[in-house]
């Protein structure tokens, strides 16, 4: 029958009507991001409330970080280790600091005793003839070359601790400022990124071409 038709061709322009308005870029869609400061939720696509990744800062915290300067916490930690750190706001890093000092300030005081213990001997057999002598742990006598190499071993474990400790120190300045830099950079909502077409003068030639303009814009 003809009205069976009709009835099929008026559902169908239904159905595509429909879907046009819902596509329709026209109609207002609920922003899925709310304001933090009134509501600190976010919305996903269905209208659900989801956990928000990040937390907002709170006032006294945000008057701590303007405090820490690199400048400052770098002089700090080259002047005494461990300073800059606590100026940073991060004492737990001073027990480790300085408990890496101590370990190396250990074997080097250590190394260097023996140094001096093997030196002394040496310096003993090397008047005696035959150039041998004995010494205190040891069974039978040692000869001078034997003291030397031996006294070579631990002078050069000591320089290495020595080393160890310079290095530390360097680290600790370093990790200060570096520290201080990462707790005050702006990641704040009020960095924006502009892509935006744009046409850029080659070196070579006098035609511009098309290309891609980046430009970030930092709160004041």
């Amino acid at each position: 029958m003809n009205w069976r038709k009709y009835v099929w061709v008026g559902v169908l322009l239904l159905a595509l009507g429909g879907k046009t308005v819902a596509q329709n870029p026209a109609q207002p869609v609920r922003d899925s991001v709310v304001n933090l400061q009134s509501a600190p939720v976010l919305l996903d696509s269905l209208g659900k409330s989801v956990a928000l990744d990040t937390v907002p800062l709170t006032a006294r915290q945000n008057a701590r970080i303007r405090k820490i300067i690199p400048k400052k916490a770098t002089v700090l930690s080259a002047v005494l280790p461990g300073l800059g750190q606590v100026h940073n706001g991060h004492w737990w890093k001073v027990p480790i600091i300085y408990a890496g000092f101590g370990t190396l300030v250990y074997f080097s005081q250590m190394y260097a005793e023996d140094f001096r213990f093997y030196r002394k001997y040496g310096k003993i057999a090397y008047n005696n003839n035959p150039q041998e002598v004995e010494v205190p742990g040891y069974s039978g006598k040692i000869s001078v070359s034997q003291l030397e190499r031996v006294a070579r071993a631990v002078s050069r474990y000591r320089d290495y601790n020595y080393l160890g400790i310079a290095l530390l120190w360097g680290v600790n300045v370093i990790e200060a400022n570096v520290t201080a830099h990462l707790k005050t950079f702006d990641v704040s909502e009020d960095l924006t990124l502009k892509v935006e077409p744009s046409l850029l003068m080659p070196a070579v030639g006098t035609m511009p071409v098309p290309g891609v303009r980046v430009a970030f814009q930092f709160r004041k």
